[in-house]
């Protein structure tokens, strides 16, 4: 007799969207990448306040994917993500957490930073993020280098519509300062405003921009335009904040001025229009850091994750214990004392 197919364990995403952001977006990514998963059957849950339906994020979700209420009856793992924690049931029963921790403000805010003591599994997208958190964290951590939308590595247009492009999302008013100086010099630039687009929208902008000025907050998680610009071939031009280093490596793969310097700014996108043998080392140096984070890497790293977590779980169940693995972070341990919330 052929042995039946083990049954996929069942995975509950829980989410509130209250604005579309990038981080929406990444917990989209994750959630396809656990549907994908074999062992895995993943649904994921709206409260009643979510405005998930007012942008294109999760235009594609499956209906047979949508919970219609938050049960535990049956989950294995519940997957969360920021303040996302109050909305967990008052009894999770067995099911084991995962949390999703995408910028370090965690350590600021006193009720993330409470999150983080609470016993769970947290993914992290850099090396970096989870030296941060894991004097606080409550249980593992796993490491997922971020993947980048498979249509920034399109060929470049042959010809750029803009020479100039400003991502003003995030720094607004030193946005406008830097157009206004920009344009005092005779240049165009394109000011993107924070008002949000489809991000193939965003990207296609992106594609068609020779130089790609991207202004993050002063402190960032990760920061993907200024990647998302590499991939396309962008000379980038990156404010220099915590939480780029790994991908913004200034006069390597991008320029980065200091964080607010108006005219280190000027500087460094005149710079990027007039130096060609700079140009060519960023645009080659920014491609190759880019190629790396592909969208396929990310979904094989995160599968590579809940392979250990359903090993482990199994382990559990059958009394023993999960074994310290390469690119796990131990952060303090749970104590066992102490329950979910």
């Amino acid at each position: 007799m052929i042995p039946s197919p083990p049954v996929p364990s069942r995975m509950l995403f829980i989410r509130s969207v209250r604005r579309p952001t990038g981080g929406n977006i990444k917990v989209r990514d994750y959630f396809t990448h656990a549907a994908a998963h074999p062992g895995i059957d993943a649904t994921i849950w709206f409260p009643p306040c979510s405005n998930h339906q007012s942008n294109d994020i999760w235009a594609e979700l499956p209906a047979d994917r949508l919970a219609t209420t938050p049960t535990m009856d049956g989950i294995r793992f519940v997957c969360i993500n920021g303040k996302d924690w109050s909305l967990l049931p008052d009894d999770t029963a067995a099911a084991e957490i995962i949390h999703f921790v995408q910028h370090p403000g965690y350590l600021a805010d006193p009720v993330l930073r409470g999150y983080l003591e609470r016993p769970a599994r947290r993914i992290c997208t850099t090396p970096a993020l989870a030296d941060q958190i894991a004097p606080v964290a409550n249980g593992p951590i796993h490491v997922v280098p971020i993947g980048i939308d498979p249509a920034c590595f399109a060929p470049r247009h042959p010809c750029k519509r803009h020479r100039i492009t400003i991502l003003a999302a995030k720094q607004p008013e030193f946005a406008a300062r830097l157009d206004e100086q920009l344009r005092a010099r005779g240049h165009e630039p394109e000011l993107l405003d924070g008002r949000w687009r489809p991000h193939a929208e965003q990207v296609g902008i992106i594609r068609a921009t020779d130089v790609l000025v991207a202004l993050p907050s002063r402190v960032e998680g990760f920061y993907l335009p200024a990647l998302e610009g590499m991939a396309a071939g962008c000379i980038v031009v990156c404010s220099d904040v915590a939480g780029t280093h790994g991908h913004c490596i200034a006069q390597e793969t991008c320029l980065q001025p200091p964080f607010g310097d108006l005219d280190a700014h000027v500087g460094a996108v005149l710079c990027a229009i007039e130096d060609q043998d700079l140009r060519a080392r960023l645009v080659r140096n920014g491609r190759k850091m880019a190629s790396g984070h592909g969208m396929p890497a990310e979904r094989r790293a995160f599968h590579a994750v809940l392979d250990l977590i359903l090993s482990a779980s199994g382990d559990k169940r059958r009394g023993g214990a999960e074994k310290s693995m390469l690119g796990v972070r131990a952060g303090r341990e749970a104590p066992t004392q102490r329950a979910l919330p």
